[in-house]
């Protein structure tokens, strides 16, 4: 089989990558709240992660999360370690939010849906 196709392919394949890995350096101008579980090396990763990447990060417990404890940030990430612990699941309590929680936020994971089922929205667990 020739080889030049192969290198074409290859070059169109990795290409659009390009781009992606450049924006990822960039700075958005952003503030972001991780809500999560304290202390936990998934917490520190994600605070890590997102630290260069954005004007600021902070992290608080998910089950403080509210409209008050998040009113100075523009973005909320909603996560928490696995809930599949040896000999069964254990599922992450979620926030009690209130209708007037209306901060742009991205769930993640069973936190994201025990978030979810409080709020009693079409995208709860399926």
């Amino acid at each position: 089989m020739p080889r030049a196709p192969l290198v074409v392919l290859a070059a169109l394949l990795l290409t659009p990558g390009l781009p992606a890995q450049d924006a990822a350096k960039r700075i958005a101008d952003l503030t972001v709240a991780y809500a999560g579980q304290e202390g936990h090396a998934r917490t520190r990763e994600w605070t890590a992660f997102l630290a260069g990447r954005v004007r600021s990060v902070r992290t608080l417990p998910l089950l403080s999360l509210s409209a008050e404890t998040v009113k100075d940030v523009d973005v909320v990430i909603v996560d928490a370690p696995s809930p599949y612990k040896p000999g069964g699941i254990k599922l992450t309590k979620g926030p009690k939010l209130s209708a007037r929680y209306g901060k742009p936020t991205v769930l993640l994971g069973a936190a994201g849906g025990s978030t979810l089922s409080k709020l009693r929205i079409k995208l709860d667990w399926l």
